[in-house]
């Protein structure tokens, strides 16, 4: 589900993976988090400035997609399994028009 469509419509980059909420407040500048299901601490990661939010939990109200609408990141929430298929470092694009996520060669990167 997109839950903040950010302001191109698309979002690519490394993705930083977080399963359990630990070190959120680490995840390197200029990725795109993937999280279970981050807290209020996910405001520690924005501030970090990365791309993009993807989370296996949540809906419209949760935090990452209220946090991500404030400050106007693409985020979709309630992948249900985007931290098992994802992993750290892959290259990754959100489609924020279809809520799409492509993945690596999928993405049409070699």
């Amino acid at each position: 589900m997109v839950a903040s469509t950010g302001d191109d419509g698309v979002a690519m980059g490394i993705a930083h993976v977080n399963k359990n909420g630990d070190g959120i407040d680490n995840v390197p500048k200029k990725t795109i988090l993937v999280a279970n299901n981050p807290k209020v601490d996910i405001y520690r990661a924005i501030q970090n400035q990365c791309l993009g939010i993807i989370t296996d939990c949540g809906g419209m109200t949760c935090h990452a997609a209220l946090f991500a609408r404030e400050h106007r990141l693409p985020c979709i929430v309630g992948t249900g399994n985007a931290t098992i298929i994802i992993k750290s470092g892959d290259y990754i694009i959100m489609n924020m028009v279809t809520g799409e996520i492509l993945l690596g060669s999928r993405a049409g990167v070699k």
